[in-house]
């Protein structure tokens, strides 16, 4: 996940490791905070204790949802703990300035404060620009996979039934997979606008239209079936392959196309 979003782990990384910086310096720091003129309302420690403890459950926070994430390693599953962030850099940045402003002089403390902003923004700027290129670079070839299966959809096989399955870009796709997260409300009026709407269900490994399951061998025998989704030869996949044989077609890095093989005497299923 890291080379995903590294600017988001260098981020979390660098907090862990001030928490220990801001840990040693507490408890050293204890004994005079406690010591601290009774004569005054309150006490330095209790503030800087709150934060501490701020601090210690946005890192348990986090670190709880980095584990739970690795089952399934995608960084949009981490965006709860991107939010954090902020109040991640807040709270270090509150205590460590608690400290600073004890040790050091208001002009070097400036200076000091300056200088962190400056390669903070810098590297968060060279973070982003970076990001942002791959994403371009990314989208222009993702487009471009989607623009060459089209082509072929429209030129060779504009007359095989199309069977859509997990992640394919077509439209009849996004609509049943929203369709099957609205406990299948909208499927009669889908049905109706879209009667050749055909998809593969990966998970259950069966054939399904937008109102019900199907069956498509008596359709074999007059059509050709073709089948558009992410690539099956991928190790995350592979498992998820139609029990029937297919031929690729056109084999993308995010989208591919397949055609189903008939052979004699087989049943599909």
């Amino acid at each position: 996940m890291i080379p995903q979003d590294r600017f988001f782990f260098y981020t979390v990384g660098l907090s862990v490791l001030n928490f220990f910086i801001v840990t040693v310096w507490f408890w050293l720091a204890r004994p005079t905070l406690q010591n601290f003129d009774l004569q005054h309302k309150y006490s330095p420690i209790v503030p800087v204790q709150k934060l501490y403890l701020l601090y210690l459950c946005l890192l348990l926070i986090i670190g709880f949802q980095i584990m739970l994430t690795l089952k399934h390693p995608a960084t949009h599953y981490l965006i709860p703990s991107m939010g954090l962030c902020s109040l991640l850099i807040w709270v270090q940045v509150t205590l460590f300035e608690q400290q600073l402003t004890t040790l050091l002089q208001p002009s070097i403390y400036a200076k000091l404060s300056l200088l962190v902003l400056t390669v903070y923004v810098t590297a968060s700027a060279a973070v982003t620009y970076q990001l942002m290129l791959q994403d371009k670079n990314s989208h222009q070839s993702y487009r471009g996979e989607i623009k060459t299966i089209n082509q072929l959809i429209k030129q060779n096989y504009n007359n095989c039934i199309h069977v859509r399955y997990y992640r394919s870009s077509d439209r009849q796709y996004a609509l049943k997979f929203g369709n099957d997260f609205a406990s299948n409300r909208f499927s009669k009026v889908l049905e109706y606008s879209f009667p050749d709407g055909f998809f593969y269900n990966i998970w259950s490994r069966k054939y399904e239209s937008f109102n019900q399951e199907l069956d498509l061998s008596n359709l074999i025998e007059k059509n050709c079936i073709i089948f558009q989704g992410s690539p099956l030869n991928e190790a995350h996949y592979s498992q998820f392959m139609p029990s029937t044989t297919i031929e690729i077609i056109f084999d993308g890095q995010s989208e591919s196309l397949y055609k189903l093989i008939q052979k004699p005497n087989d049943k599909i299923k």
